[in-house]
């Protein structure tokens, strides 16, 4: 029962384990082990959290202990799985540089893991060394901080202490000075020194005045020394009260980081718990990689590469049937293609039928309008005619004949306005009914646009990109031409 479930911690297959027998007692070991250091494991992680949780006055735990043992047993539980995924993850294949390659990310987290577990452990055990070297250092660390807040400060105490003494030196000599002098004036009044004359004359009036102007200064010297005093015992203050502050700040780290590193400050006894640890925490690893290849190996390969096989023709089924699917989409596309194709012709024949029946519509009603048009003109030019006829025969003198009005033509001319202060200029082109090309320039611009001959009301239609208007044909000579627009302004152009 016992050796069935540390094989089962040691991540080993039951199946295969059940036809090499011989391979059991190896996989017991490997699951022993790893069992063992995941209970260390759970210890440590509830001593650490204790140690977190504990108070650091009365050194009580401030935690109940089932949220103790819960996070001994998650932390336990997480190195247990780490564990034996390592030993999982690593395969015999009897070349021992591609064991070594699987092994060594491996062994680098073993080690860590084997660190991690130690530590707290470590803690527990040499807690009066560490409590003693986390003492000395925080007694180092006050020393040094109220040397470092002295040196801030020392520059102006001995500023003070220098003035001081100056300001001493200076008083005592002019109390000295004042002392003299209240005996002279003294004496003088008494009769006794002096001019040995007794009462206030001017001899003492003398003597008072300059004892006055000195015990004026004397005093003020004096007053100088007591407020320098006061600064040099502001900045003492200061000094002390820093370091009372720093000794209070400096006093509550004591905490897990101070421990730790006092643990790593001691001799290397502890060192030996590490190694240890770490040892225990590899030894796995290394006894699979020291171990032989075994028929326990041999038949997981053979399993998992049936396995393989097994997905590899999975796969290779699945990608068949997508190919076959995709082929039958891409067939489905291509018949839709064809009926899209044949339904986009028959609407496009469909459409220049019905285009070639409308162009021939507008033909023949364009051909219409020209017959009329020229039937209007022919009418009008034989009235015209018929009306100068008796004129033309009654002058006894014979006249040239006048070119006829229908020879006279706008088309082919550079024609030029000369009622108008910007230079413009129209080219009439080609001369047909309708949409004949114009040439328009103004002040050097140029655009093209069309015109067309309204016969039966003598007009002309001009169209230019962003203009149009309708003229009417005043005049019409062989030299010039009038044209009026429907506000009655005449624009004159002139052959050039």
């Amino acid at each position: 029962m016992i050796s069935e479930f540390l094989i089962s911690c040691s991540g080993a297959d039951k199946e295969i384990l059940k036809g090499c027998p011989t391979e059991r007692t190896k996989f017991v070991g490997i699951g022993a082990t790893i069992f063992l250091t995941a209970i260390l494991a759970c210890v440590s992680g509830s001593y650490f959290l204790t140690f977190v949780y504990s108070n650091k006055i009365t050194g009580e735990i401030e935690l109940s202990w089932y949220y103790l043992l819960g996070f001994g047993l998650l932390w336990g539980l997480l190195i247990f799985n780490l564990d034996r995924s390592i030993i999982v993850s690593i395969k015999k294949t009897g070349k021992w540089k591609e064991e070594l390659n699987q092994a060594w990310l491996r062994i680098i987290l073993a080690v860590f893991i084997g660190i991690v577990i130690a530590t707290p452990l470590e803690l527990k055990l040499f807690e009066d060394e560490i409590n003693a070297k986390v003492e000395e250092n925080l007694k180092n660390q006050l020393k040094d901080s109220r040397k470092e807040n002295v040196s801030i400060y020392e520059t102006d105490l001995k500023t003070a202490d220098q003035d001081i003494k100056k300001l001493e030196a200076e008083t005592k000599a002019k109390e000295a000075r004042r002392n003299l002098l209240y005996e002279a004036f003294k004496t003088e009044a008494e009769g006794t020194g002096g001019t040995f004359k007794l009462g206030k004359g001017p001899v003492y009036e003398e003597k008072k005045k300059e004892f006055d102007k000195i015990d004026t200064l004397y005093n003020q010297s004096l007053a100088n020394l007591n407020t320098k005093r006061s600064e040099r015992d502001s900045i003492i203050s200061k000094i002390n009260a820093i370091g009372l502050s720093d000794e209070k700040v400096i006093n509550k780290i004591n905490g897990p980081e101070a421990k730790i590193k006092a643990l790593y400050q001691l001799s290397g006894v502890h060192w030996f718990i590490t190694f240890l640890f770490i040892l225990l925490e590899t030894l796995p690893v290394l006894s699979k990689l020291m171990s032989k290849r075994g028929p326990y190996d041999e038949i997981l390969d053979r399993v998992e590469y049936e396995h393989y096989l097994q997905q590899q023709k999975i796969i290779s089924d699945k990608n068949d049937e997508i190919n076959n699917i995709l082929v039958e989409i891409r067939e489905m596309n291509k018949l839709k293609g064809e009926v899209r194709m044949k339904t986009e012709k028959a609407k496009l024949e469909a459409e220049l039928k019905a285009n070639e029946s409308l162009l021939n519509d507008i033909a023949n009603k364009q051909a219409d309008l020209a017959k009329i048009a020229v039937e209007k003109w022919y009418e009008d030019e034989t009235n015209r005619l018929k009306n100068n006829q008796t004129q033309q025969y009654t002058t006894t003198k014979q006249q040239p004949t006048p070119t006829p009005q229908h020879e006279i033509t706008l088309e082919g001319i550079q024609w030029k306005a000369i009622n108008i202060k910007d230079e413009i200029f129209y080219h009439f082109k080609n001369g047909q009914p309708l949409n004949n090309e114009l040439e328009y320039e103004e002040n050097g611009t140029k655009l093209f646009g069309t015109w067309q001959y309204l016969i039966p009301n003598k007009e002309i239609k001009i169209e230019l990109p962003n203009f149009s208007e309708t003229y009417i044909l005043e005049d019409l000579t062989a030299n010039g031409v009038k044209l009026k627009t429907n506000s009655n302004y005449v624009i004159e152009l002139t052959k050039i």
